[in-house]
């Protein structure tokens, strides 16, 4: 499948193949409630759960709204974060727990590894 990408008022959302999908958020933003409306609007157009790999190679923060609501959205098998440096990923564990759902979150340095473990999640 080709990469197809969009964007979104807060990001750029990258389709990587027809279960996993990439979230690139803007540098030096902070998610909140209407961002946070807007992506799990854009989970609509999806007939099925779809892996999510959050790409943080910029700088960004989530209010208290976006962290309990980011992974409440039942179109998200998983959820893979990844970090560009490893001195970042205490803080991304943390986030990671922080935020509320059902949804599995793990942290990686990996691409590769984030995307294995995202594909256990295929349906």
């Amino acid at each position: 499948m080709p990469d197809l990408s969009m964007k979104l008022t807060f990001c750029e959302i990258k389709t990587l193949d027809k279960n996993t999908i990439e979230v690139i958020p803007n540098s030096d933003i902070e998610i909140g409630p209407a961002e946070i409306d807007e992506f799990h609007d854009f989970f609509n157009h999806f007939n099925r759960s779809v892996g999510v790999l959050v790409n943080r190679e910029n700088s960004y923060s989530y209010s208290f709204y976006a962290q309990n609501k980011i992974a409440t959205n039942d179109k998200m098998a998983a959820v893979a974060i990844l970090i560009p440096k490893l001195s970042e990923l205490s803080k991304a564990e943390y986030i990671a727990s922080a935020i509320k759902g059902s949804v599995d979150i793990k942290v990686f340095i990996d691409r590769s590894e984030a995307l294995i473990w995202l594909s256990g999640y295929q349906v």
